[in-house]
């Protein structure tokens, strides 16, 4: 709280664990599961992203959020980060699943399952 006023952060992202899609996703949709360095079947999630560009971000996370960067962004080094910076509530958003969603390729079945997925 600042001033009497909450503090709102409007872009807050999650980091999804990766194990998280081969556990939620339906058994038909199983093979479309993410490995640990994010690729499906072999192929790369952010393929259209430069590893340059990729390796910046995830040190300017480490910078920036070294606490939950560190314990994997798990919940409670998250509500952390919040507390460190004053922010009162958060609307979460996907990282991963981001990407997941941006492959243009993606047969719509698919999408629906990493949707139900997520949400599950």
């Amino acid at each position: 709280m600042l001033n009497g006023y909450s503090i709102i952060d409007a872009d807050s992202h999650v980091i999804e664990p990766p194990s998280m899609w081969a556990e939620y996703l339906e058994p038909e949709f199983k093979q479309f599961a993410p490995s640990a360095d994010m690729k499906i079947q072999g192929e790369d999630i952010v393929k259209k992203v430069s590893r340059q560009v990729r390796d910046q971000a995830n040190k300017q996370m480490m910078s920036a959020h070294p606490n939950a960067y560190f314990q994997g962004y798990n919940v409670e080094s998250h509500v952390r980060e919040m507390v460190l910076m004053g922010i009162n509530l958060a609307f979460l958003y996907p990282t991963y699943g981001l990407w997941l969603w941006a492959i243009d390729t993606m047969q719509p079945e698919v999408a629906g399952a990493f949707t139900r997925a997520y949400n599950n």
